[in-house]
Formats: structure tokens, C-alpha cells, sequence
């Protein structure tokens, strides 16, 4: 079962390889059916981890894949609130940019995001 957790972290394979920085191993993964959303037990999704460890070429995976920006960990944090580079921090707010010109119903939301990225640079 490609969407299999690990009994205590709860963490994915997707997880460890965006983790570890195996791109080729996400992009299998991904196209097996992994859950590109699955939230370990901090509720980290693998964009999140992707952010945190700079794997910029994933995140850009994970982004083609739909990953939902809005998921939060047990923090509270969405993956624009967790810890990051300003270059992750830019590619993911030029995402939302171009996604609001094609989703109005999310603007709000994404705009907000955008004006927090921007504001941190």
C-alpha cells in the first residue's frame, strides 16, 4: 500500500522521500497514488517538509500534484507559516499568484498568503 504510515510518526513514504530529497522516488510515489495530503501526527504534510528542507524541484511536484495549501499541522501553521527560506517562500507565493488569476472562489485566502510572503522578504 503505496499510502502506508509508519505506526508512530504516522509519516508516509511520500513524507520520507520529500524528507530525504528523493525526487525520483516522490515522483514514483506520486504516480502510484500516494496521498500528496497525508498529515503525519504533527499534521505535517509532505509540502510542508518540502518547504522546511528547501527541496524546491519537489515542491514544484508536489504543487503539479495538488497539494492543498491550506491543510494546517497541530500548530496551527500552514505550510506558508512554517519555518523557510525567502527563495521557497517565493516560489510557492508566485504559485498562488498565478492560481488566483485561475481560481476566484480561493482569492481571499490566497491573497492574504501572498501580502504575508511578500511582507517577510
Amino acid at each position: 500500500d503505496v499510502n502506508m504510515v509508519d505506526e508512530e510518526s504516522e509519516m508516509s513514504a511520500l513524507h520520507y522521500a520529500v524528507d530525504r530529497g528523493v525526487k525520483e522516488a516522490v515522483e514514483i510515489l506520486l504516480k502510484r497514488g500516494a496521498n500528496v495530503n497525508s498529515q503525519d501526527v504533527d499534521g505535517m504534510t509532505p509540502i510542508m517538509y518540502a518547504a522546511v528542507c528547501d527541496h524546491i524541484e519537489i515542491i514544484q511536484l508536489l504543487k503539479e500534484a495538488k497539494a492543498d495549501l491550506t491543510l494546517k499541522n497541530t500548530d496551527g501553521e500552514t505550510v506558508f507559516d512554517v519555518e523557510m527560506t525567502t527563495c521557497t517562500k517565493e516560489v510557492l507565493s508566485s504559485w498562488i499568484y498565478f492560481r488566483i488569476k485561475d481560481d476566484d472562489e480561493e482569492c481571499t485566502v490566497r491573497e492574504s498568503w501572498i501580502i504575508f510572503s511578500v511582507g517577510d522578504k
